[in-house]
């Protein structure tokens, strides 16, 4: 999932470690990576997700 948000614009921005208890009896935790675009580099990569949209339903 995160080679497709990577090649969408998002830059990791952090890790939560150790931040949600699992559901399961132990209570294992879960790291978090957080993912971010801002609204300019979203916008200047329009383009390029389009044409790579484009070119992957002509298949």
């Amino acid at each position: 999932m995160r080679a497709v948000l990577r090649r969408l614009g998002f830059a990791e921005e952090g890790v939560l470690r150790g931040f949600m208890p699992d559901a399961a009896p132990d209570g294992f935790r879960h790291d978090y990576v957080i993912l971010g675009v801002t609204r300019d580099e979203w916008g200047a990569g329009r383009a390029a997700r389009t044409a790579a949209l484009a070119a992957a339903t002509r298949r």
